[in-house]
């Protein structure tokens, strides 16, 4: 198949859903002759953040001269952003050709006891595929749902990363903190380093006793003060964006850039450097501070805090919780703007009200929007729930078209942010409303 029949084939198997555990990706990944063991891994699971650190990790491996792949979800723009080889998106003849061998081996075992494979599956396996064929010298892979049932989770990684832990897919993970940081410490192997940054206490007591049970060493890395000296089981980070100092059991890296934005992204980074760390010394290297500073610098990641333009400027995140809209909320008040009209666009299963309330209530205007795919959120209610917060609430709908009625009404020096999910911010491609920056 070439690469659009790849993209149909792959669409169709949308209505098959989310069907969590590890016994029929298994059989896959034993049809393919096992293209997840082509390399060192490290596995990154968590709430929120574990796309930056993936991104920042891959980006570190670059710049020590490390071909690596990259596995990301969702993509935003181009369905290659979930497979990256050495920074860049999968080829469409690499894609194609690796689709065409896992979907041949899925078909096989589609009639089998755990039925057919899904989506998610496919599309792991495609990357996994990817990563053997174009011979990389290790990888990095995030999580697409929890952590212990996911099929990323038969990965035999050198490290295992959890960052920040909040309430997201709670009908699947659980409803309390103790049950979801269950769910992603899964993931941890035995003997294996776990670096975490959960942010909440529970959490991390949740993972230790894991690790514990596991005999995995634990690197909890956590705000500092600027005093602490490397320790074996601690890392740190502090300073203000973009410039920020990290502490890790190794090292220290003072005056660092990141490329990603938000100050949410220091804490990231400094797990992103301690993991980086472990898995460069098992591929032999010594780990190049310079490098690992032009690494956080150079991470480039869509949809996350990213900015197009002025008069009026674009912002576009895909951040689709309360603890994501926290921090988004706090780094757009750091950006200088007028006005700000909000687009918003959401997906079932997520409550509008605790999402806007940090953000709504700084606009000037609400635009509630659908994106057109099958799990989108009708506008109403998102629209409902923003009025709350905002006198000026309006339904617009394609999201297309809501994003350029909110450039269209918003003026010199105002801010235009789209955001609540990927899906919508996909919708919300830059180059198609004029900003080719």
């Amino acid at each position: 198949m070439d690469f659009e029949q790849a993209v149909a084939y792959l669409n169709n198997l949308q209505p098959l859903g989310i069907r969590l555990g590890l016994d029929r990706f298994g059989a896959l990944l034993d049809a393919l002759d096992h293209p997840e063991r082509c390399c060192p891994a490290a596995h990154v699971a968590g709430t929120k953040g574990k796309g930056s650190v993936t991104a920042m990790m891959a980006s570190i491996l670059k710049q020590h001269g490390i071909r690596a792949g990259a596995y990301l979800s969702p993509y935003v723009y181009d369905i290659r952003e979930r497979v990256l080889i050495n920074g860049d998106p999968a080829p469409r003849p690499l894609f194609a050709q690796c689709l065409d061998r896992v979907a041949a081996a899925a078909e096989g075992l589609a009639d089998g006891p755990d039925g057919p494979c899904t989506e998610f599956e496919v599309k792991t396996a495609l990357a996994f595929e990817a990563f053997r064929r174009s011979e990389v010298e290790a990888s990095v892979v995030e999580v697409g749902l929890g952590g212990r049932l996911d099929a990323t989770n038969l990965l035999q990684p050198r490290v295992c990363v959890i960052t920040t832990i909040d309430y997201d897919h709670c009908d699947v993970l659980g409803n309390t903190i103790a049950q979801i940081a269950g769910e992603k410490a899964g993931i941890i192997k035995p003997g294996t380093p776990v670096v975490t940054s959960p942010g909440r206490p529970t959490a991390l007591r949740v993972i230790r006793r894991r690790a514990r049970e596991l005999g995995a060493p634990v690197v909890a890395v956590a705000p500092g003060t600027g005093d602490e000296a490397p320790s074996a089981r601690r890392g740190w980070f502090g300073g203000v964006s973009p410039k920020v100092w990290i502490t890790t059991p190794r090292r220290r890296y003072s005056g660092v850039e990141i490329g990603l934005l938000g100050e949410h992204q220091a804490r990231n980074a400094a797990c992103a450097a301690a993991a980086s760390e472990i898995l460069l010394e098992h591929l032999g290297r010594d780990v190049e501070p310079a490098a690992l500073a032009e690494g956080l610098r150079a991470t480039r990641l869509p949809g996350r805090m990213e900015i197009h333009g002025c008069d009026p400027t674009l912002v576009l995140d895909g951040a689709h919780n309360r603890v994501s809209a926290l921090a988004l909320a706090r780094s757009v008040r750091a950006l200088p703007f007028k006005r700000l009209v909000l687009v918003v666009g959401m997906s079932v299963g997520h409550d509008p009200a605790p999402f806007l309330a940090p953000l709504a209530g700084m606009a000037s205007r609400v635009v509630a929007t659908q994106a057109g795919w099958r799990r989108a959120l009708a506008a109403e209610p998102i629209a409902a729930a923003a009025r709350r917060f905002c006198a000026d609430v309006r339904t617009v709908t394609p999201v297309e078209e809501a994003v350029r009625q909110a450039l269209g009404d918003a003026g010199a020096g105002d801010l235009v942010l789209v955001t609540g999910s990927f899906y919508v911010v996909g919708e919300a491609d830059p180059r198609k409303l004029g900003y080719s920056d």
